[in-house]
């Protein structure tokens, strides 16, 4: 699952993998807006994904006791802009990844895919400044995914 995740990932931020973060671009219509959320860990270890292509094509993807569910939506271009104007608030393509210890039980780890950077952290040490983009893109994968499915995981 975490290849898969990887391989979201890659198809939706815009720069590609690898190679330097792109610096913040001039904001672009709501429509062009791409990004890549996962939570990770937990005392299930379990994986979220939230992945958003341009066109606000959305989709989300969590487990299900033994198996997964999945939805294909539409994200609604306020919150796509909402999430944006946070993102270039936070200065994004400047924050640093930080490292995850591997020694951290039932800790979960996020991590952000946007304009070609990747940032990663620990639920307890979440930036400051990206608190209210995780609360948006985690409301995004209970709305679309939990509340349509019957299922909510901690």
């Amino acid at each position: 699952m975490a290849l898969l995740a990887k391989a979201l990932i890659c198809v939706a931020i815009s720069a590609g993998c690898g190679g330097a973060p792109a610096a913040h671009a001039a904001a672009k219509p709501a429509s062009h807006f791409a990004i890549a959320f996962e939570r990770s860990g937990g005392l299930k270890a379990s994986v979220e994904t939230l992945i958003v292509r341009p066109g606000l094509r959305a989709y989300a993807m969590a487990p299900k006791g033994k198996s997964e569910v999945s939805k294909h939506f539409k994200m609604d271009a306020g919150t796509a802009e909402e999430v944006r104007r946070e993102l270039a608030k936070a200065h994004f393509a400047q924050l640093p990844s930080e490292s995850i210890p591997t020694t951290c039980a039932d800790c979960y780890v996020y991590k952000i895919a946007y304009h070609g950077h990747i940032v990663r952290f620990l639920a307890s040490n979440t930036p400051d400044s990206l608190g209210e983009v995780v609360d948006a893109l985690e409301e995004e994968v209970i709305e679309h995914l939990y509340r349509h499915v019957g299922y909510r995981g901690a």
